[in-house]
């Protein structure tokens, strides 16, 4: 009988990417892949440490698989394992705590009998040439895939941890893109998402160096999957060539997420940032008046140190006049080793809190008012895997501007019955209808 694994995964894209590679490894090598909370002869926790809270909740999922099965390996890798294995070092259950670098080597972990105290493998990723890729993937969205191109940062923002527990930059070359992408693709994967920690920086550690818009070039002009997305680019990243390769591309998705952090130009230079507010709402216009279906997210932190009241209100009185469709609004997190944890003047966490209320509320209505002027338009979708849909009866597919759109499962064709695990396939719709939060569609051609 095979082993059981238990795969938990916390944080962004380029950790989703890192465990649907080791899960691959996995299955390649006879682990059957069980739920978190369900009995397992091993446990994974692949670990974010961007926030505090993140830091918990990893502690949190070590303490249950414990519970589980006391006799378990468990294996605790990713950022928070990189940057504090000490602190997780003294939490029960814990066997193995793995640096990011050792991430294709956890089957040589998971075979070893449990230590009788935590064994710490964590090297200087800061001399870490390679980025982590497996030929092996499982992706939970079956209809979507991830890319990791581009591994580690350079910028040192005064608030993230990220570089002590990435690493230096580091790209995928634009071969190894490119075959992988006509991989998934030829897997049945309709649209892949490019991520990494920082790639706007992608390419530039090549030999010859290159760019992230020569590499979205080069996959426009060979075309080796039918979309792809980007993830998240920092904003003196877009220049004026990208943005009117996006508004012509047929490959890439109408679709950018712009991390801000702050709109007040104080905290932004406090923050390390590289870019002014206004230069964060130009380039928003910019996009909108060259895609005006164009969806445009960003990230916000709320309560950084010196942000008073006034830097506060400034702003969110920028964000809601800059054309942007949501925001990812988070408290901001005193980290270790950061320039920022030794900050005077650090927020309350009772301010903190209701500022990031009031910015989730601002996204709330970003939101809705994107998805309504979406009403009447005709969109291809992607549909998402059947697998706990929001809605019975309806079948959920995403749009090149990131529209989450649900059809009526009696309108589309047999093969995209609930019961069938064929990934994803598209379909023509008319987006009609904006009820409670969700958007419904009607189907045109399938």
């Amino acid at each position: 009988m095979n082993k059981k694994v238990a795969l938990a995964t916390m944080g962004c894209r380029a950790n989703q990417y890192d465990s649907a590679a080791m899960a691959g490894i996995l299955r390649r090598e006879g682990w059957d892949m069980v739920p978190f909370d369900s009995f397992a002869d091993a446990y994974v926790i692949n670990t974010c440490t961007v926030t505090n809270k993140a830091d918990a909740e990893a502690r949190t999922l070590i303490r249950r698989a414990h519970r589980r099965n006391p006799e378990a390996n468990i294996l605790v890798m990713g950022c928070y394992a990189q940057t504090d294995p000490k602190a997780l070092a003294g939490v029960e259950g814990v066997s193995f705590i793995l640096g990011n670098d050792q991430k294709g080597s956890l089957l040589d972990y998971l075979n070893q009998t449990q230590p009788l105290v935590p064994q710490i493998v964590v090297h200087d990723l800061f001399k870490e040439e390679e980025i982590f890729t497996a030929d092996f993937h499982s992706f939970a969205e079956r209809s979507r895939a991830y890319l990791k191109i581009q591994d580690g940062c350079n910028q040192m923002c005064s608030y993230c941890v990220i570089p002590f527990a990435r690493g230096k930059n580091r790209s995928l070359t634009p071969e190894k893109a490119v075959n992988e992408l006509r991989r998934l693709s030829e897997e049945g994967f309709e649209e892949c998402v490019l991520t990494g920690i920082h790639i706007g920086t992608y390419g530039r550690d090549l030999d010859p160096a290159s760019t992230l818009l020569d590499l979205m070039r080069r996959i426009e002009d060979e075309g080796p999957i039918h979309r792809v997305r980007l993830s998240s680019i920092d904003p003196e990243e877009v220049s004026e060539e990208m943005v009117d390769f996006l508004s012509r591309s047929k490959v890439f998705c109408h679709y950018l997420h712009i991390p801000v952090q702050s709109a007040d130009d104080h905290i932004l230079k406090l923050m390390r940032r590289r870019y002014s507010s206004a230069e964060f709402k130009r380039l928003a216009f910019r996009l909108k008046d060259e895609m005006p279906d164009i969806c445009l997210g960003t990230d916000v932190m709320v309560g950084f140190p010196y942000e008073d009241e006034g830097r506060f209100e400034s702003s969110l009185s920028l964000l809601e006049e800059t054309p942007i469709d949501y925001l990812h609004v988070f408290p901001y997190s005193a980290k270790k080793r950061t320039r920022a944890a030794s900050f005077l003047h650090q927020v309350s966490a009772p301010e903190k809190k209701e500022r990031a209320r009031r910015m989730r509320e601002l996204s709330h209505r970003k939101r809705e008012g994107f998805y309504r002027s979406s009403l009447g338009t005709e969109v291809e979708l992607i549909l998402e895997e059947a697998q706990g849909e929001e809605i019975p009866d309806y079948r959920k597919g995403i749009s090149r501007n990131y529209i989450p759109v649900h059809l009526p499962l009696k309108d589309l064709p047999p093969s995209f019955s609930p019961l069938r695990k064929e990934r994803g396939g598209r379909v023509l719709s008319r987006i009609h209808r904006y009820d409670g939060g969700i958007v419904f569609g009607e189907v045109i051609k399938g």
